[in-house]
């Protein structure tokens, strides 16, 4: 399985990892002109990491629940201790969204809540109709990573 990181990111040696079908989408907090970027290419192993700990509160639709990180996850500028995990299948570090009509990202009219969004099953998901959305903060410093994920839950119909 091919990674790709960016070169500068790979000393904060922090890894915030949902467990999705589809891979992450990460989102600058504000519009950047790019340029060039730089980027490594290493190949590794994927191992299956599973999250226990059940998130209470998201037995619900159209729900978020703010859980703590266990670390500070560095993200576009910006530190996060944070994240709100909602019931269709995204992360968002600023604000509980719970937006199930994904589309084209970032919109003409993103804010920096809309931007700070990692979206792995981003789907109209129903959690209320049966499954159960899980986390865990494994590793040690600096290692760490922050595990999510979307067991079982149904689309909403």
């Amino acid at each position: 399985m091919m990674n790709w990181h960016k070169t500068r990111l790979r000393q904060a040696k922090v890894i915030l990892f949902a467990l999705a079908q589809c891979g992450l989408l990460l989102l600058p907090l504000a519009a950047q002109a790019i340029t060039k970027a730089n980027f490594d290419k290493v190949t590794t192993t994927f191992q299956w990491e599973t999250a226990s700990t059940v998130i209470p509160g998201l037995a619900c639709d159209d729900c978020a629940q703010q859980i703590n990180i266990g670390f500070d996850f560095p993200f576009a500028g910006d530190r996060f201790d944070k994240v709100y995990v909602s019931s269709n299948g995204l992360l968002s570090l600023l604000a509980g969204v719970i937006e199930y009509n994904n589309g084209n990202l970032p919109t003409s009219g993103a804010t920096a809540t809309t931007s700070a969004l990692i979206v792995p099953y981003w789907d109209d998901l129903n959690p209320a109709a049966g499954g159960f959305i899980t986390y865990a903060t494994l590793g040690s410093a600096p290692n760490r990573r922050l595990v999510v994920s979307w067991n079982d839950v149904p689309h909403y119909p």
